[in-house]
């Protein structure tokens, strides 16, 4: 009777170590992919946050609508960088040691992605920055990747300005960060090699609203043409006080001007402002069209900037890269720099030393969500 017992016994352990198991293997195929991402989704940058969120929520809806990866839901993990370096890092520490994510999309802006940088690379956790220009990010190691160019963005606008814009004397007003001072030095540099020169760069802290001080000082110098580094409120706030002070040069700036908020808040006064953009070529324009029509049918509006293409892309990049090399940071790091002309919106991308290439062209506003693309561009 014993022993009958004990065969019982066993059999019954036997029996509920087999359900256990199965259990475990049922909850690992239901486990998702994880993706971490860290967004200005509040503060002074939320707007670019936002759409930047919408572009990656498009393409996980996507992916998980084809069956997700190797059968299992990509799910994303939020975090608020509110574009702060310091909240940035915090919200990439979390997301990296408490939610165990293999691979973060960030930043939208330099300084967040030059002090994530490091973390991701000791963590061995990769990161695709997305509109981070800064010419260091990607030199943090070779977990760190970025989908836009370096500071050539820089060049590109500023030798508009000397060649088609016919300036030969530059001012600048420009946002005081590491960035935008970084930017200034550059632009400096490029317009004087060029055979111009920069008459007056004044920066200002973020929040500041009136601009008036340094604007009189600019005017003083006779420019010809003036280049604004801001965000939305900052820079309406300058543009309105410009023509409070009969200020009528051309106006130069970076992609943000893009955002439709500005027009809204500036109106006519931005009319004919440039800067430069990404620009899609015959290789990509049919998957770019396809991204626009579907973003307008989730949203019931386009793309707000040029943030929602290029977070959309990361997040695609992303995806591939745990599927193709497997849901480790590491695996995943190794799988992006094996990847070769994978057909992204922004064209066919191969990253080599984190950096890959593609056609950036001189943008004009012309109206209310009207944009006039040049024939300015380059490789970048």
């Amino acid at each position: 009777m014993r022993e009958k017992g004990l065969t019982y016994l066993i059999a019954i352990g036997v029996i509920l170590s087999l359900i256990a198991f199965m259990d475990a293997r049922l909850v690992q195929a239901q486990e998702a992919f994880k993706i971490g991402a860290y967004l200005p989704l509040t503060g002074w940058a939320a707007n670019y946050g936002e759409d930047a969120k919408r572009g990656i929520d498009l393409a996980i809806e996507e992916v998980n609508s084809k069956g997700g990866i190797q059968g299992k839901k990509v799910e994303v993990l939020y975090e608020d960088s509110g574009g702060n370096p310091k909240q940035a890092v915090s919200a990439v520490q979390k997301l990296i040691n408490i939610d165990k994510v293999p691979i973060i999309i960030g930043g939208l802006f330099s300084g967040e992605a030059l002090a994530v940088g490091p973390i991701c690379q000791s963590s061995k956790v990769p990161t695709i920055a997305t509109q981070a220009s800064h010419q260091d990010v990607t030199k943090a190691g070779e977990y760190v990747f970025r989908i836009a160019p370096p500071i050539s963005m820089e060049n590109l606008m500023i030798e508009y300005a000397y060649k088609v814009l016919g300036a030969r004397r530059l001012a600048g007003l420009i946002f005081s960060t590491d960035m935008g001072r970084s930017g200034a030095a550059i632009a400096e540099e490029v317009f004087t090699k060029l055979g111009g020169k920069v008459v007056k760069t004044e920066f200002f802290q973020e929040g500041t609203t009136d601009f008036k001080t340094q604007l009189l000082k600019i005017k003083q110098e006779n420019p010809d043409v003036i280049e604004i580094k801001a965000g939305i409120k900052e820079a309406a706030q300058i543009i309105k006080q410009m023509q409070e002070l009969g200020m009528k040069l051309p106006i130069i700036g970076s992609n943000m001007f893009r955002e439709p908020k500005l027009w809204e808040l500036t109106g006519e006064a931005i009319k004919g402002a440039t800067y430069p953009t990404w620009a899609p070529d015959p290789s990509t324009k049919s998957r770019y069209e396809k991204l626009i029509s579907d973003y307008k049918s989730k949203y019931g509006f386009e793309p707000k900037t040029v943030t929602a293409t290029f977070a959309y892309e990361a997040t695609k990049l992303a995806v591939y890269a745990l599927d193709k090399g497997g849901n480790t940071g590491e695996k995943a790091e190794k799988a992006l720099l094996t990847m070769k002309n994978y057909p992204g919106i922004t064209g066919e991308i191969t990253f080599t030393n984190g950096e890959r290439k593609a056609r950036y062209c001189v943008e004009k506003i012309m109206g209310p969500n009207v944009f006039e693309m040049t024939d300015f561009c380059s490789l970048l």
